[in-house]
């Protein structure tokens, strides 16, 4: 079932077999890639805010972690990733769009072939590649240190199986495979993952479905006064409290209350005064629009 699923993988991305590495979950992608940069006495170095999780566990095992800011915009400017001076035992991690801001922070392919000529390796993870549709796998085709992070988790909605999987070059992803268990992911997951790429049809339409509802929710944010949505390309939108002066942890706490869950950045300075919604059904996104105008009303009297 693997060899299967490593199959679909392959004509689902256009190309070969060789080109992909699948291990339980994206995270565990990164973990492999970490794992790699600790035997070879690199660095991490990738930027704020993003998504900190799978940095905790380079922290966990040793591991520098070096961070740069983004702008005000949420984009990376090269420039302060390439004063840092990486080297080949380094890895560059970029999310793209990013977590949990929603936007693409680096979208030229010259800058990425600029990383990518400091001999580190890059890591482009694309976990939300089907709603954005922005993609550097061409990439892989020129580049041994591009490894492309992709999932089953996002649009095909298998987070509970753990599949998340790597796209790059022959040579990478033979040398990643010494990284990771042997046995990657159950069968079961395998049998998910194959059952799940056999009907894109079906995935594109929830795509679409939570596009459509995502751009809905953004035009109820935008007349909301007071507060800031961001444009996003994902399944989620990042919004600022900061001009009515109400800190994340205090809309989770009221939306808690009411039985709806979104997530807040207490120990990310940057984003204290932010929470982050998941685009979900139209009578779910309602009900969230209304607690949220309601609580932003009474404060503002």
């Amino acid at each position: 079932m693997y060899r299967k699923l490593k199959e679909a993988i392959a004509t689902y991305n256009d190309v070969e077999s060789d080109n992909v590495l699948i291990d339980a979950g994206a995270t565990n992608i990164l973990h492999a890639v970490f794992v790699r940069a600790k035997k070879l006495g690199g660095r991490i170095i990738t930027y704020r805010p993003t998504f900190p999780y799978p940095l905790e566990y380079a922290k966990n095992i040793d591991i520098q972690v070096r961070y740069v800011d983004l702008d005000h915009e949420f984009k990376l400017n090269i420039e302060d990733i390439l004063q840092l001076n990486p080297k080949e035992s380094d890895v560059i991690m970029i999310i793209n769009p990013n977590n949990p801001t929603g936007n693409i922070v680096l979208g030229s392919s010259n800058y990425m072939k600029e990383l990518l000529s400091s001999g580190a390796l890059v890591i482009h993870d694309e976990v939300y590649f089907e709603f954005s549709g922005f993609t550097f796998k061409d990439l892989i085709r020129n580049y041994d240190n591009l490894v492309i992070v992709r999932s089953l988790s996002k649009a095909f909605a298998l987070a509970g199986f753990r599949v998340g999987y790597a796209l790059g070059s022959r040579e990478l992803i033979s040398e990643l495979r010494n990284y990771q268990q042997y046995y990657p992911i159950p069968t079961v997951s395998a049998i998910a993952g194959i059952t799940a790429l056999s009907d894109l049809d079906y995935m594109k339409s929830i795509v679409s479905e939570v596009i459509k509802e995502r751009e809905w929710l953004m035009s109820m944010l935008n007349e909301v006064e007071g507060i800031i949505p961001y444009e996003s390309l994902t399944n989620f939108i990042l919004i600022s409290l900061k001009d009515i002066g109400i800190k994340g942890e205090e809309m989770f706490n009221y939306l808690k209350q009411n039985g709806v869950y979104v997530s807040y950045y207490p120990h990310e300075p940057r984003l204290t005064y932010c929470i982050r919604v998941s685009i979900g059904l139209r009578e779910e996104n309602e009900i969230f629009i209304k607690l949220l105008k309601s609580y932003v009303g009474r404060l503002r009297g």
